[in-house]
């Protein structure tokens, strides 16, 4: 995967009110460009302050941030649900102004991943919520992997209380996905829903008090990308569209297919560390990554819930 490039910025701070939110480049060092900077913020949009103290939410979006710094083509692509928290930060990315990434000196566009967390301070949970999470980490602890799927469908199906219920309970997934084999793409997106209390997978662990072993199992989804990219099979992806009716599919090799699924799309960007690219995905035709594009993830949108099948190679 390579050394991705975080910063933490904060967009709103008072007493109770914290929204705040970390961007990662999907462009990494090129090894065959002479330089290459990322783009940085040079000025925070400022939101609207219309949401209570009491309140709070996460969104994940993806956008563009051209060659003359400023944001392009911004994408939810998972989002709790909170309306009024999706329009502020909107709003708030509207009037963002980015020094722009840079190849060999000169500007270039260049795609971003941003999570954004808007949260009341303290973990908030109900006794219920924690006892069976402690009763699921306890059954897997002793790998009785179908109590522990049982008791997550319980928990998941309870009103969700706030980012922290949230971000265990897709800790949950992700810890009990490794276990049963569950497909990669559908690993990384618990893995980033479980940041949604903190963003930052060292603070998750500190602040849900996690044993030293779970961060050892993050490297396992690592571990396995980079098993992807090394290897001449074909990686064989299956998922679906999110509530928002978008997903963010990372590309670990350089040829694409879509088998299934065609028929619910509206639109296909590959969006990479230099530039975008418009795709239009048909069923049995084969895609191949520019040689000049790096680190690219194709932006799928359309039909909310629709189930995509994909091939790369």
């Amino acid at each position: 995967m390579g050394k991705q490039k975080n910063n933490f910025k904060y967009c709103i701070c008072s007493a109770l009110l914290m929204m705040f939110c970390t961007h990662t480049s999907l462009a990494q060092d090129n090894p065959d460009a002479e330089d290459y900077e990322t783009a940085k913020y040079t000025q925070q949009g400022r939101p609207q302050m219309s949401i209570s103290r009491l309140q709070e939410g996460w969104l994940i979006s993806s956008y563009m941030v051209g060659a003359d710094g400023k944001i392009d083509d911004f994408v939810i692509l998972d989002s709790s649900g909170l309306a009024v928290f999706e329009n502020e930060v909107r709003h708030s990315m509207d009037d963002a102004v980015f020094a722009p990434a840079k190849l060999n000196g000169e500007p270039v566009a260049s795609a971003f991943r941003q999570q954004h967390i808007l949260a009341s301070g303290g973990m908030v949970g109900s006794p219920d919520f924690a006892k069976d999470f402690n009763a699921f980490s306890n059954a897997l602890n002793e790998e009785e992997f179908d109590t522990a799927s049982a008791i997550l469908e319980r928990m998941g199906q309870r009103r969700i209380r706030g980012n922290y219920e949230f971000a265990l309970l897709s800790l949950g997934r992700f810890q009990l996905g490794l276990e049963q084999e569950m497909p990669l793409s559908e690993q990384i997106i618990h893995l980033y829903r479980s940041l949604a209390y903190t963003g930052n997978v060292v603070e998750t662990h500190n602040d849900y008090f996690l044993p030293n072993d779970v961060s050892e199992r993050f490297v396992d989804v690592f571990e396995r990308v980079e098993g992807i990219q090394n290897s001449d099979q074909v990686y064989a992806v299956n998922g679906q569209l999110s509530e928002t009716g978008a997903w963010l599919l990372p590309l670990f090799k350089r040829g694409f297919g879509i088998t299934e699924g065609h028929e619910f799309m509206e639109r296909a960007q590959l969006r990479c560390g230099v530039g975008s690219y418009n795709v239009a995905l048909s069923p049995d035709a084969d895609y191949q990554v520019p040689e000049s594009a790096r680190d690219c993830a194709l932006l799928m949108q359309g039909e909310p819930g629709a189930k995509i099948s994909l091939v790369q190679f």
